[in-house]
Formats: structure tokens, sequence, C-alpha cells
């Protein structure tokens, strides 16, 4: 994707540990503390009981995330960009972790009031986090926040979907038809748009890795996959070791033909998740698998009624731009 006129673009560049500067916040002239008996705190203070007007405690908050925990307290600060001054961005300083993430920060991309995106009121956003964690290489990542209206010319789109009560956070897609290869798969309707209950349909999640499928869907996914794949010779083993099936043992093949995984939303919109893709392989060894997981009881923190997760390693080939 090219620059974009009129918007905020932040390039993240690799920096080591040492490099990046601690925040000070009392050089700072601008930071306040949020309190619990501001407006803005919607978490309960432990010590500040009733209405008292005298209480000063900070507004405290508690992160889960994966298996790790965060807690800590409020701040809001002004957010400066060469172009736009964001007043009173809210933030969290953290003081206490328990088996803590893998991360020195988050940030939030989804539809609550404490995004970042919301908190700087774009109107689209896009971005790609590039993970240092296995290397040291300097490669840069980029984040684009747009304050345009209109279409970009070169992308599809499809609407977001109303949010279920329960899980108002994620974003929701409505799903025509899946394919894999040129199958159009038997996948029955009620499980591809989200009824008002807030089961079926799409949820796009950053957090999980590669997707989720509920048992239905996946059966029918990867049974055709094995039809199409028949070629190949299936690993027990490494489905065994893995926790994914179905996986091949792909070795003395030179080239591999893997089916795309394909999306075809409301309005036209299509996506198409190349094979090479959506498998995850083990080169040193010429294994690969279908790194989709099913069985939401066994592997998700929660299991709303959604039949996909759409996790981040999947957007990052595929979705554009939200």
């Amino acid at each position: 994707m090219g620059p974009l006129h009129n918007s905020i673009q932040m390039h993240q560049l690799f920096f080591s540990a040492k490099e990046v500067p601690f925040f000070k916040p009392q050089l700072s002239t601008s930071l306040e503390t949020l309190g619990c008996k501001n407006p803005g705190c919607t978490t309960e203070c432990p010590s500040c009981k009733g209405s008292s007007k005298n209480c000063s405690q900070a507004c405290p908050y508690t992160i889960q995330y994966g298996t790790g925990a965060e807690g800590g307290y409020y701040l809001l600060e002004d957010l400066h960009f060469p172009e736009k001054t964001i007043h009173n961005f809210l933030m969290g300083c953290t003081t206490i972790g328990l088996r803590e993430t893998s991360t020195d920060a988050m940030g939030g991309f989804g539809r609550s009031m404490f995004s970042l995106p919301v908190q700087m009121g774009v109107k689209k956003f896009a971005y790609c986090l590039k993970s240092h964690y296995f290397d040291n290489t300097r490669n840069s990542s980029r984040l684009i926040f747009d304050d345009r209206d209109g279409d970009t010319k070169g992308l599809s789109y499809t609407p977001f979907l109303k949010k279920p009560p329960e899980w108002p956070i994620y974003y929701y897609l409505g799903v025509k038809d899946l394919m894999l290869g040129n199958k159009i798969l038997p996948i029955p309707s009620k499980y591809l748009a989200p009824t008002s209950d807030g089961s079926g349909g799409l949820m796009i999640d950053s957090g999980f890795a590669y997707g989720y499928m509920a048992g239905s869907v996946f059966k029918i996914v990867t049974n055709e996959l094995i039809k199409q794949m028949a070629k190949y010779r299936r690993s027990r083993e490494a489905e065994t070791k893995s926790g994914f099936t179905p996986c091949y043992n792909f070795t003395g093949h030179k080239t591999l033909k893997i089916p795309d995984l394909i999306y075809h939303f409301a309005g036209g919109a299509t996506m198409v998740v190349p094979g090479n893709r959506y498998f995850q392989f083990i080169p040193e060894i010429g294994f690969g698998c279908f790194p989709v997981t099913t069985d939401a009881a066994k592997t998700l923190e929660f299991t709303p009624g959604t039949i996909y997760y759409f996790g981040e390693l999947y957007a990052s080939e595929s979705l554009h731009r939200i």
C-alpha cells in the first residue's frame, strides 16, 4: 500500500531495549492522573466508597491477555503528531504483572472507546506490525491513520456488522460463501452470517495467531482439504505433536500445490488466502500443517458463538484496511 494523503503515518523503527528511553512522568507538563471520580473512570475503585468527593485514588485497570495479566492506573497525556495533537489521550501505567504477557506494551485497535484509532478520531486505519521475536533485523513497521472519507481506489470493501452485546470490541463480518480452490464448500447459511444472538459469522481477532473454526465448519473444510491434497502423505505423528490436522510430509516434493482458501463477503468483496500462507511449514523436516484450531472449549479463552476467528497472520497477508 502506498502513502496516503491527509493521513498520519507512524513508522516504528527497530530499537534494542537499551535504546528506548523510559517515559518519565515528572518531566511532562501536560500529564494528569485520571482520578476515580473522573467521569472517564469506568472501573471500580476499591478505596473510594459511596459518593465521596474527596477520593484521590487513581483510576485502576487490569488487563488479561493470553495467559498473562497486568494492572496499573490510567493517565491522561497529550499525544503530539506533526499536524495534529490529541489532548487527554488515555494510556495506562503498568505497576504489576502476573505471568506477564510476552510484550513490553500493548495497544488496542478494537471498537472500545479506549482504542487507539477511536481516541484519535480517525475514519480508517491500517497497520503491518512486524515481530522481531525471533530475529534482530532492523526492518520497520507501518501504522497508518486516515481522516479521509470515501473508498480508496484498488481496494474492495465489505461492511462491518452489528456487534453482539457480549463481545462489543471485536469486528464482525458476514460471509456469503467459502471456497477451497475451485470448490464452493457446502456450509449451511446459518454459520455464515451473524445472528441477533451473536452466533455465526466471522470475527477478526488480531490476538489469535492463525484462526479458529467451529467443529461443524472445520469438518467440512478439512474433509475437502484432505480430498484435494490426496497426493501428499499424511503425517499422523506431526498431527499428534502439533495438535493440528491435517499435517503432511512434503519431503521429496520440489513444488507444492495447496488450494487457496477464498472468502466471499457481502458487497462483492473477495479475500483470497493463498495455500502457502495459511499452511504452517517446518522446512527443516519437510512437514506442514493446517494450523486452524477447533473445539472452543479447549483452545480459546472465551467462547462466543462466532463460527470463524480470523487471526493476525491471516489478516496480515490478506486484509488491507479497516
